[in-house]
């Protein structure tokens, strides 16, 4: 059955999980996975989500946030970068163990601090709130659900670069880092009137206030050498 349009609206509206007060904030094209249940699942998010919360209890991913915490692939990169940047070192690279534990208790959290006082210092936004397969999909099975073909979909983007915008502009975190090269030009968008400069090999950076880095997608061979080039930068822009 078809999303009516208060369903599609509340999947439209979603923004990430975390702490919109937090100092490091991360914008994504889009969350990996979808399908039905997913979708369905969703319809009980809030506007901005706990990360933890919303894997055990509405979507039933637990393997990121139960032990042994099987780190995910994106936020693995993340968990590595807010470790270096608490030490104020961005090398060496914090070990497997701290990167699981943050993780598990830190990442995304709603709310100034986690059940242990730990604070929680990031937000992880998307900047198309449908989570797919893949950037290109937009199944037959979506184009029903929702009503749109898949440029119809996308058509929405610069609504969404605009919220995303005033978002920042509202709560002024320290630091926003966008990933995946292929939409540099849409992160871009977000914040009109920045100028970014290369910084390094596949990374850009508009420094101010946020300081803006670009970079490649956390999950992509491009950051094999780690986040330590980025922490840097953060560290000292």
């Amino acid at each position: 059955m078809p999303f009516t349009e208060q369903q599609r609206d509340q999947l439209m509206s979603y923004l990430g999980y975390g702490n919109v007060n937090g100092s490091t904030w991360y914008i994504g094209m889009e969350e990996a996975g979808g399908g039905l249940a997913n979708l369905r699942a969703r319809l009980k998010f809030k506007v901005v989500e706990d990360l933890r919360t919303a894997h055990l209890e509405l979507l039933s991913i637990p393997m990121h946030h139960k032990p042994p915490y099987k780190l995910q692939n994106t936020w693995r990169r993340m968990c590595e970068l807010q470790l270096m940047l608490e030490s104020g070192n961005p090398l060496p690279t914090p070990p497997i163990d701290e990167r699981r534990q943050y993780q598990a208790r830190r990442l995304g959290r709603l709310g100034a601090a986690n059940e242990v006082g730990e604070p929680n210092e990031t937000l992880l936004l998307e900047l198309m709130p449908i989570p797919k397969p893949n950037f290109r999909a937009w199944s037959p099975e979506y184009e029903q659900l929702f009503g749109w073909t898949r440029a119809e979909y996308y058509a929405q983007m610069g609504r969404r670069q605009q919220l995303l915008g005033t978002l920042v502009a509202k709560h002024k975190p320290t630091s926003v880092v966008c990933y995946g090269a292929a939409h540099w030009a849409a992160y871009r968008a977000i914040f009109p009137g920045r100028t970014f400069v290369p910084a390094g090999s596949g990374v850009e950076i508009s420094r101010g206030h946020p300081v803006i880095v670009l970079t490649h997608h956390f999950a992509s061979r491009g950051m094999n050498g780690g986040m330590g080039p980025v922490a840097a930068l953060l560290l000292n822009p």
